[in-house]
């Protein structure tokens, strides 16, 4: 019982058997590797729908519908920084700044030398009014991009945003700020 089972060298039946099974198994083989292939084909055809329509919609000026298609083209693929980057545009211009950041900052972890997701970082920094981290994300596009002439525009624009607006304001320490409307006791 113990025994590996052993073929007759004289027993062409056995030996015609045994050759059908291999073959049986190589064309399983290869069906089992059809089979994956069709099912990794089939995810590309659903990512590069996601893109396209999420595309359009951004095209359209639909951003809310781009969002939603950019973030179903994650969940398929959530490696891809496209994805991230058109996510991020659509949600500066919905006036989602934090959300914008943080796809930036996943696109730019993904692909840390496209001056693309600098750029959305740019822009994003740009809606929050943060004029130093905005120029610093648009420097290093233009780092990476030096001839890039609408990194080179944005970069001028914010450096002429910060200039024309007002200071910060300064807070003292210990200073009470809360102002006391007219006529109300404290």
């Amino acid at each position: 019982m113990g025994e590996a089972l052993r073929l007759d060298q004289g027993n062409q039946i056995a030996q015609d058997g045994l050759r059908l099974v291999e073959v049986d198994l190589a064309k399983r083989r290869e069906t089992d590797s059809a089979l994956a292939s069709a099912l990794d084909n089939k995810d590309a055809y659903y990512i590069q729908q996601h893109k396209e329509r999420g595309n359009t919609a951004f095209a359209e000026k639909q951003y809310k519908k781009a969002i939603h298609y950019f973030s179903r083209g994650i969940e398929l693929d959530p490696t891809n920084e496209v994805f991230y980057s058109n996510r991020s545009a659509a949600h500066c211009f919905e006036g989602n700044f934090e959300q914008a950041v943080a796809d930036a900052k996943k696109a730019i972890e993904l692909k840390p030398n496209w001056q693309k997701g600098h750029g959305r970082l740019g822009n994003a920094y740009q809606g929050m009014k943060k004029y130093d981290e905005a120029i610093a994300a648009f420097s290093k596009a233009l780092e990476l991009d030096p001839n890039n002439t609408v990194l080179t525009k944005s970069l001028q624009a914010v450096k002429e945003e910060k200039a024309a607006a007002p200071p910060p304001e300064k807070v003292v320490e210990g200073e009470d700020r809360f102002m006391k409307p007219r006529g109300m006791m404290m």
